[in-house]
């Protein structure tokens, strides 16, 4: 059925300049109609706390649950989702929450993909991060502009690993590419970094199919870069989709990231090669503001996992991922006890 758009331009003939050009449409602004209780929930681009649901009176169980396995409670927080899980499952059997380009926090509205900084997303269920590096001088740093500071590797760590220090049981998946192409200096400066300062924490980069129990309170490097040895996750030999630059955050305009992420998804749950790493990308960039970009495309993300409530997704990339959304993804990996 059509959703009715999420924004609109602001219908006031008296705005100012410090007035917003597009408001909230009114209609989310109304008590829901019990009719329409199936349909989503809106997307706002302020990514704002809401509190976790309560626990139920029949909680789910890992959809990989073992004879005597502790049935997780709806109402556990988001920050230790994958305790639960079986230690000889795969990653790439779970459905992941994740966000693309993870430390675009500013940059002005068309370049900022997010809101909240990594270890809020950690904290809020998000398991695999997208990060551009460069090598500047001798220091591995995020790309960044004069509206955009860069993030130095060391603040990136900071947040993933004290987060897996309080939550020791969780993982975490970062695709780390080399943005500024530096090649071969950039492969051995990062791989200095992270074995003088962090090695007890990075899982070791040949394995290429980790398995819960050897992934808890560690890092799984992803790489997009060159060099380092052969094997391991490589960001090129998931089954994926690519961010699209697209002509407006319109629906029409929208239609070929979405109808190629509806596939992709569905692909990913009626594939049985649990072993497998999918990524379905939601990311869309072009004239106007990502969040609107993000908004459209979140509100039919939402309305296609209320649709199709049951399979994994793998890893799920977003901008401005609203927190039902996220979520909705953890929910995939648990089943309901009979």
């Amino acid at each position: 059925m059509d959703v009715d758009p999420l924004f609109i331009r602001n219908p006031d003939p008296n705005m100012t300049g410090d007035d917003p050009l597009f408001v909230v449409n009114p209609k989310y602004l109304q008590p829901a109609n019990v009719s329409q209780v199936h349909q989503p929930m809106p997307m706002y681009y302020e990514q704002t706390e809401r509190p976790l649901p309560p626990p139920q009176q029949t909680a789910p169980s890992s959809m990989y649950a073992l004879p005597g396995q502790p049935m997780l409670n709806r109402g556990t927080p988001q920050t230790d989702w994958m305790s639960s899980m079986p230690d000889e499952a795969p990653l790439a059997a779970f459905s992941i929450p994740g966000t693309h380009n993870s430390l675009a926090l500013a940059g002005g509205p068309s370049v900022q993909s997010q809101t909240w900084d990594v270890a809020k997303q950690l904290k809020s269920g998000i398991r695999y991060l997208d990060v551009n590096l460069c090598l500047n001088g001798n220091e591995i740093v995020s790309r960044g502009d004069p509206q955009s500071p860069s993030t130095s590797i060391h603040e990136l760590m900071a947040a993933v690993t004290g987060f897996l220090t309080e939550h020791s049981r969780e993982a975490v998946l970062i695709r780390i590419t080399d943005a500024c192409s530096g090649g071969l200096n950039f492969y051995i400066r990062l791989h200095q970094t992270l074995n003088e300062f962090y090695a007890k924490f990075v899982l070791p980069l040949q394995i290429q199919n980790p398995k819960m129990g050897m992934a808890r309170g560690k890092i799984v490097i992803m790489k997009d870069y060159y060099g380092g040895p052969p094997g391991g996750l490589e960001y090129n030999s998931l089954d994926k989709t690519e961010a699209m630059t697209l002509a407006s955050p319109d629906e029409k305009d929208l239609k070929p990231l979405t109808k190629e992420m509806k596939r992709h998804m569905k692909k990913v749950m009626s594939c049985g090669d649990f072993e497998k790493m999918f990524l379905t990308m939601t990311s869309a960039s072009g004239p106007g503001f990502t969040f609107q970009y993000a908004a459209a495309i979140n509100e039919v993300l939402s309305f296609f996992l209320h649709k199709n409530p049951k399979g994994r997704l793998g890893i799920v990339a977003m901008d401005f991922p609203p927190e039902h959304v996220i979520n909705d993804i953890i929910a995939r990996n648990f089943k309901r006890s009979k």
